[in-house]
């Protein structure tokens, strides 16, 4: 038989919790307009072509569409069905709240506590909740850095001199063997990629790191 003690300690902490996160979002959105002019913005947004403003709102409401879908997705997969109303209402609480307080993964593992505990949830299966919800921002960035490597690997160059391996800067007339291979290059060309350096006698392995 369960204890209405400790069940009503729990109701408390989890309302404790709730006004928590809630003070503390006001406070960081009263910190926030404090800095802000409101004419400022206005005039902004009147600078703005309309279009542009319905395509940024419409961006929006799919950006938010999507993290709804997904939640609905990530707790039927965890708890199997509860519905849809009450992961969709989470979703639009726990993201927006989230990223306002700046502490996305605390803020929505807090949410996302109160809102599924009563719905059954365990403690780890919120956990496995939380993870799964904030798998894609890590997988997108990874994504979004592979995409930089590979259509912008110009710009990214310089991150990448052979100074960093103690190579002397060739000069014309200088010998320098390589070993690599020829790769297309995306928007036409093609790009040579060293695995290993011959120059002043010495023999570099680029396709390890400078510690290697």
């Amino acid at each position: 038989m369960p204890d209405p003690r400790r069940h009503r300690l729990k109701t408390l902490l989890g309302i404790a919790a709730s006004v928590a996160i809630a003070g503390l979002a006001l406070y960081v959105l009263w910190r926030t307009f404090q800095q802000i002019s409101f004419a400022d913005v206005l005039a902004n947004i009147r600078a703005v072509p309309r279009e542009r403003l319905l395509l940024a709102a419409g961006c929006a409401v799919l950006a938010f569409a999507t993290l709804a879908a997904y939640e609905v997705v990530v707790v039927r997969y965890v708890k199997h069905c509860i519905g849809r109303a009450k992961p969709v209402i989470t979703a639009l609480i726990a993201f927006p709240l989230g990223h306002a307080l700046g502490q996305a993964v605390l803020s929505g593992s807090a949410v996302r506590y109160r809102m599924y505990s009563p719905a059954g949830f365990s403690a780890t299966e919120v956990g496995a909740t939380v993870l799964l919800c904030g798998l894609p921002y890590v997988l997108a960035f990874g994504l979004l850095f592979d995409l930089a490597l590979v259509l912008a690997s110009e710009q990214l160059a310089p991150l990448f001199r052979m100074q960093a391996w103690g190579v002397r800067e060739p000069k014309a007339g200088d010998r320098i063997e390589v070993i690599g291979y020829i790769a297309p290059k995306i928007g036409g060309g093609r790009l040579l990629r060293v695995e290993y350096l011959f120059a002043d006698g010495k023999v570099y392995g680029l396709r390890s790191s400078p510690a290697g």
